[in-house]
Parts: structure tokens; sequence; C-alpha cells
């Protein structure tokens, strides 16, 4: 509750080992979180198949850790260290 910097939360809907529900509460302690539910289950996810660098690069953007990649690019190879 106390981190200040944004927060992105992944979780699958179809998730057996953690209800996605259990993601959904992580994501709401904090007030600089996003939460996204992709339609897979625990660990299935892909960044290269799913939406993870759509929705990772805004909050990388936005935290000044991603540098040259206009948001949604898909060009996340470019990171500025803090």
């Amino acid at each position: 509750k106390q981190f200040p910097g944004p927060i992105l939360v992944i979780h699958g809907s179809r998730d057996r080992l953690i209800p996605w529900a259990e993601g959904r509460r992580l994501a709401e302690a904090s007030a600089h979180s996003t939460f996204k539910l992709y339609d897979c289950g625990h660990g299935c996810w892909h960044p290269d198949r799913l939406p993870f660098w759509q929705d990772a690069e805004p909050v990388l953007a936005n935290a000044g850790v991603l540098s040259n990649a206009p948001a949604g690019s898909g060009q996340h190879t470019s990171y500025a260290p803090r």
C-alpha cells in the first residue's frame, strides 16, 4: 500500500492455482495500479502472444523506465536505468 510507483498486475482468468480475484485484490491495494485479466491459466501467458507489451509500455513509460518508444509501439527494447 505504501509503494509510490506504478504497479501492473496481470492475471489469467482461468488460473486454477490462484484465483484471478486475488490479482484484482492485489491491484486494488494501490491507487497507482493497473489490473489486466488475460484469457489464460496460471503461467500460460507469453509476452509475444498476448498484449503484454501493449499493456506494460504505458506503465513503464509513465514511470520513466522506458525511453525512446512511444506507448503501444511494441518497441520494448530501449530502457532507461533509474
